[in-house]
């Protein structure tokens, strides 16, 4: 059970990815994105886009890897409470 925390930010990382293929593909496991337009899509990816840039691309700018590595490692932990 203590081993449970270590692993969520893995199956966040999992979400966020197959959020992202279900953008690209219009539909998700198991059910189609009806009326979600071509630009409604392309505003949810640009949305996740901009989140990424600021969650790791503002570190990585300013401070290195390493703070953009602690910051991911932040927001993947904080994320498991």
């Amino acid at each position: 059970m203590r081993a449970q925390w270590a692993t969520f930010p893995l199956l966040q990382l999992v979400f966020q990815i197959g959020d992202a293929a279900a953008l690209l593909a219009g539909r998700t496991h198991g059910a189609s994105l009806y009326g979600a337009t071509a630009g409604d899509r392309a505003l949810a990816a640009a949305g996740k886009a901009a989140h990424a840039a600021l969650l790791v691309g503002a570190p990585l700018l300013q401070r290195g890897p390493g703070a953009a590595a602690a910051g991911v490692a932040a927001y993947m932990a904080t994320q498991a409470r």
